[in-house]
């Protein structure tokens, strides 16, 4: 996930979940949530690949103008 005003770290301290963490569904939807609370986006959307050791999941976001 990249975002062009949103600092990354600000991102990183908002999302719980990291590489290569098991996945959890109750986690990435509290991720989901605090990143939306931030009301610095105005979509969110998430992807799913499978891969070699597991699910891939990746966050789209769209920033608010």
């Amino acid at each position: 996930m990249r975002s062009r005003s949103v600092p990354h770290d600000t991102l990183s301290a908002l999302i719980r979940i990291r590489k290569r963490d098991r996945f959890d569904q109750d986690t990435l939807d509290l991720d989901m949530a605090a990143l939306w609370n931030t009301k610095r986006f105005s979509d969110i959307r998430l992807r799913y690949q499978r891969g070699q050791a597991g699910l891939i999941v990746n966050r789209n976001v769209a920033e608010r103008r």
